[in-house]
């Protein structure tokens, strides 16, 4: 069956890059083992910036964010610019085109990231600037369908000195029976009960896991076989091992750096993934531009650092122009670094976005030892922010 990338771009003006704006998302067509890329070109023209993108477990439809970059303004009514919405599309497994089924309402500012559950009925959303989790039920045709639930973070001003949310990740258990949500303005994780047969999710009888001190949980991921969760905190630059007991309280085991002992910038931390065999962890820092890997103790699911890449596509373009950390405007901090990544289904390789150059790099992955390795792979894409890798069933 084949397999397609598609990357969706930040059309925001004062991210203008070598490409000009992003129209949308983008589409390749992949062969063997990450060697042979055919682009497909512009494949959906969308209103604003495709800012995360997610698939059902069968590949046959895409699921888009859409919000303006630079404004993140209220999310009604949709479509229409500068708005927040939501939009899926259906994928033609043969060409990989994608046909619009229909667009709605983020019922947030600024969704930041979207997943479908196992049985590929239910697609959850979490909006940062709203601090909100948003279920829908997806319908048969692969449309987005019905709000199911629309839950709001938030605590009284004298419990841990803020009020402001910042929902930013999600991501179902193995069992497909709870959802985690990072919250990184709250320092938290939540907990809800989920219902496949409904999409519904209500509160876990213990709701939330508090973390103590600045880290900003930005990302997170279960483990395909047990009940360990993985959390990347973007303040602190660590990845938290999580473990669920039967009563549902998340419990911390450890807490390791993606970077060495020396480094004197920890922000920055950003997204992750577990290897299908759940044998290797993978989570990527943008303020070094690198990626880490970890092998996963089979036992508790604790993690030893295997080593680092490079996620910038600088050294196969051969781009010597690298300008300090503490030297950067804002903006070129924003752009800097891969702000998600995606692995294929038999993880032989990876892909990172990187905003700021305009490129995506690809990496392969020895499938025994976890180690990452140059494909000399650069995909030209405009302003690119969110990568998806689909083989359509």
């Amino acid at each position: 069956m084949a397999q397609y990338l598609y990357v969706g771009g930040w059309n925001y003006v004062a991210a203008r890059g070598t490409l000009g704006f992003s129209r949308g998302i983008y589409a390749w067509r992949v062969e063997g083992d990450a060697r042979s890329f055919t682009p497909l070109g512009l494949v959906a023209e969308t209103v604003c910036s495709a800012t995360d993108l997610a698939t059902t477990p069968d590949g046959r439809y895409l699921y888009a964010t859409e919000f303006n970059g630079g404004i993140s303004t209220r999310s009604w009514p949709f479509p229409g610019a500068p708005r927040a919405g939501l939009t899926s599309y259906s994928i033609c497994r043969e060409t990989g085109a994608l046909k619009k089924l229909n667009s709605v309402d983020s019922l947030g500012d600024m969704p930041t990231e979207i997943g479908t559950d196992a049985t590929g009925n239910t697609l959850a959303l979490v909006n940062f600037y709203e601090g909100n989790v948003v279920t829908y039920r997806i319908r048969e045709d692969g449309a987005i369908g019905d709000v199911i639930s629309n839950i709001k973070h938030g605590v009284p001003e004298s419990d841990f000195g803020s009020s402001k949310s910042r929902a930013h990740g999600l991501a179902f258990s193995a069992d497909n029976k709870s959802l985690y949500v990072a919250d990184r303005g709250l320092n938290r994780i939540y907990v809800y009960d989920f219902d496949p047969s409904t999409s519904r999710i209500i509160s876990a009888v213990t709701p939330f896991l508090q973390f103590e001190g600045d880290h900003g949980p930005r990302h997170l991921t279960a483990h395909p076989f047990n009940e360990c969760v993985y959390v990347v905190s973007e303040e602190s630059g660590l990845v938290h091992v999580l473990t669920r007991a039967a009563s549902g309280l998340l419990h911390l085991q450890q807490s390791i750096s993606l970077l060495p002992s020396d480094s004197t910038i920890k922000i920055g931390a950003a997204h992750l993934h577990v290897s299908p065999d759940g044998l290797f962890l993978y989570a990527n820092h943008r303020t070094s531009e690198s990626v880490a890997a970890f092998s996963i103790d089979q036992q508790d699911g604790h993690l030893t650092f295997l080593g680092s890449s490079e996620t910038s596509a600088r050294s196969v373009l051969e781009n010597d122009d690298v300008i300090d950390w503490n030297d950067k405007t804002l903006w070129q901090k924003v752009q800097t670094g891969a702000r998600v990544f995606a692995m294929n289904d038999d993880a032989s390789w990876l892909a990172f976005p990187n905003m700021g150059e305009d490129a995506v790099l690809v990496l392969a992955r020895d499938r025994s030892s976890g180690i990452l390795s140059s494909t000399d792979n650069v995909l030209p894409t405009p302003q690119p922010c969110s990568i998806l890798i689909v083989r359509p069933k």
